[in-house]
């Protein structure tokens, strides 16, 4: 028998936005880490259609019909960004090779204006969202929705608009941990390389000695 979730909130689908929610359900995963807790791995939502559905919900007929139970702490800031029309379009430059989301690109808009659009709403709810969590994991879930475009994510079940965001993130973890090893490599062999300099010069210098001391 499958384990029940008992640590997750069920949500009220009244006033929800089909849209918003699918877009929500992708920024979210990459901000809030609720579904790397003990009781719940997202990585299950993969290969289950029937817990991408619990988790994420799902829409029938363009109408939500369950909300699944993904937090929606940051279901208002996402709504607030798109009505404000600040989601980023985002390019990679051209000739260059995307090694880390937030690198090598070019993009229209940046998340300081969205913080900038927050300060002048002084709504309490939405600046509270932003003070819970890491600020570069919002920036890095803003880029990742310019990369994908916030459009086509709308139009998404909420279901596989989560798995789109788990596999970037996987994607992102990937290449941030194969970048630490090629930088940890050309370290060494810098290192290496100035070693054996030092090395060929002392035993040049240290030949020299000798032989004038033959003389």
């Amino acid at each position: 028998m499958k384990k029940q979730l008992i640590t997750y909130v069920k949500y009220d689908i009244e006033g929800f936005d089909p849209r918003i929610h699918a877009l929500n359900a992708f920024f979210t995963c990459f901000v809030d880490y609720e579904h790397s807790s003990k009781d719940f791995s997202i990585s299950t939502v993969e290969t289950d259609d029937a817990m991408a559905v619990m988790y994420f919900g799902a829409t029938v007929d363009s109408v939500l019909v369950n909300a699944g139970h993904q937090t929606k702490n940051l279901y208002k800031l996402v709504k607030f960004i798109t009505e404000k029309e600040l989601w980023p379009t985002v390019t990679k430059k051209k000739g260059a090779r995307i090694r880390f989301i937030g690198s090598k690109i070019e993009s229209d808009k940046t998340f300081s204006q969205v913080v900038e659009a927050l300060r002048i709403e002084k709504d309490p709810e939405l600046n509270e969202s932003i003070r819970t969590y890491d600020i570069r994991l919002f920036r890095i879930a803003y880029t990742a929705v310019g990369e994908v475009g916030h459009n086509r994510l709308m139009g998404l079940q909420p279901g596989a608009s989560g798995r789109l965001a788990y596999s970037k993130i996987k994607t992102i973890l990937r290449k941030s941990k194969d970048g630490f090893f090629k930088r940890l490599f050309k370290r060494i062999f810098k290192f290496l390389v100035f070693i054996a300099v030092v090395a060929i010069g002392y035993s040049i210098l240290a030949s020299g000695y000798l032989s004038s001391l033959h003389l």
